[in-house]
């Protein structure tokens, strides 16, 4: 059965690879309509086939056959914005305005050992495994997530931060800061676990800095992710209508705002382009969430976060029919607690009903599968079923108290999921989170036993 959440887990791998058709009573390809008794054929790490169970087994060849029941087969959930080393600082500051929060992190973040952040990001990795998540887009000011994702198996983009915006404080320290991280994440990088760069946010990056690592990104083919639009605190301090406080120094930073609203600012610096993803978007207008869109830049909504640190609403119903790449993230455990994307799902669900603008729960499950892969620019390898994919997938047990009784497969998914009903978890074809040992035997590839 299920381990208890903060146990440890070995994973031993076999190089053994295998043909296997895995069906169920609902299949959800996203990229087509819904499959009743549905099927997909993996070969090795990759998805072979996806269609009618009988057609599968017709034109199998003596491949293994796992079938999944009263359950719902997708692919594997993407959370498309963490940060995995804040794991274990959990609900920080929860009556502080945004500005103090942040100053409230630093101080807490500063009282962590290095040893804290890896154990922390372990803990953050297993937490997403066993609610579905394959994929993690991370953003570390520890660079220890990237070993984290190594270790525990899941797929992963790791974004060290840069921060560097005071006036007093020479770039150059800043460049170094980012090479001791990538040092230290450089061994963890494989196919798997690949890196980027996470320039933190408009009121904690100059505008050199990002030119810098904008030209740095382009000609390296790094992905860049921003912290933008988050709060009206980042606006006004952005057109200088209000100083910022310095999580570093005591008191405000000293910088020239650049008199602009944050998706301006990014244009004018070049970054409002593909290969580029910012986080949040809550404070954007009609007019910006069109210039989003037109741009190929990603966007990652959080709205547990959003709503913990009261800093607005993101416009998602708006997003979504602009045509804005949208992915969903939990951000870090400091402002959301569980790293479930379940939880995010429904709470963008409730949150926009109750605004007057609601999603439907199939468009939630695009944006937590799909739309997250668009987001961050990987969705020609995952967050679909199709041929030639990568065989990350997870499913959703129907029999589970929370599930039973659901008839529709996404309102199952966004109203009634939780990581008690995820079956297993599967990245490249290995079932690196398989509690009830549904692949133990030829097909299982990794296997999770309590320490």
């Amino acid at each position: 059965m299920i381990g208890k959440a903060g146990l440890f887990f070995t994973f031993t791998f076999s190089l053994f690879t295998f043909n296997m058709i895995l069906s169920a009573r609902w299949v959800l390809p996203l990229s087509a309509p819904p499959l009743l008794r549905g099927a997909v054929r993996i070969c090795g790490d990759r998805i072979e086939a996806v269609g009618p169970l009988p057609r599968l087994l017709e034109e199998s060849d003596g491949d293994s056959h796992l079938d999944l029941g009263n359950a719902i087969l997708l692919p594997g959930l993407v959370n498309a914005h963490c940060h995995l080393d804040y794991t274990y600082l959990r609900a920080v500051g929860p009556d502080l305005d945004f500005p103090d929060w942040i100053l409230e992190l630093t101080r807490r973040k500063n009282t962590c050992a290095p040893d804290d952040f890896l154990n922390a990001a372990r803990d953050g990795a297993r937490e997403c495994l066993r609610g579905g998540i394959t994929t993690v887009a991370d953003c570390t000011d520890s660079a220890h997530a990237a070993q984290a994702l190594h270790e525990i198996g899941i797929r992963g983009i790791s974004f060290p931060e840069v921060f560097g915006v005071d006036d007093r404080d020479p770039m150059e320290a800043s460049l170094e800061r980012l090479r001791q991280k990538e040092e230290r994440l450089q061994p963890w990088l494989s196919d798997r676990v690949m890196p980027g760069i996470s320039p933190h946010a408009p009121y904690s990056v100059r505008a050199t800095l990002f030119e810098h690592l904008n030209r740095r990104s382009q000609d390296e083919r790094l992905p860049l992710m921003i912290h933008l639009a988050e709060s009206d605190d980042e606006v006004r301090a952005l057109l200088g209508k209000q100083p910022w406080k310095s999580p570093i120094r005591e008191g405000f930073v000293q910088w020239t705002a650049p008199g602009e609203r944050p998706v301006a600012y990014m244009e004018r610096l070049g970054l409002l382009r593909p290969g580029v993803t910012f986080i949040h978007c809550v404070q954007v207008t009609h007019e910006e969430i069109g210039r989003l869109a037109g741009s190929g830049a990603g966007v990652v909504t959080c709205p547990r976060s959003n709503a913990y640190l009261r800093t607005g609403i993101a416009r998602l119903r708006e997003m979504l029919d602009a045509g804005v790449k949208l992915g969903i993230g939990t951000d870090g455990a400091c402002s959301s607690g569980p790293l479930s994307i379940f939880e995010e799902m429904r709470a963008a669900w409730l949150i926009q009903r109750s605004t007057g603008s609601p999603m439907t729960t199939r468009e939630l499950v695009e944006m937590a599968t799909h739309g997250g892969a668009k987001a961050l620019g990987m969705e020609d390898q995952i967050g679909s079923l199709e041929p030639g994919k990568l065989a990350d997938l997870t499913a959703l047990s129907l029999d589970h108290p929370t599930t039973q009784g659901c008839e529709d497969p996404y309102d199952a998914l966004v109203l009634c999921g939780s990581s008690e009903s995820v079956l297993f978890t599967m990245v490249g074809g290995q079932a690196v989170w398989d509690p009830n040992r549904l692949f133990a035997g030829p097909c299982h590839a990794y296997s999770a036993t309590e320490k």
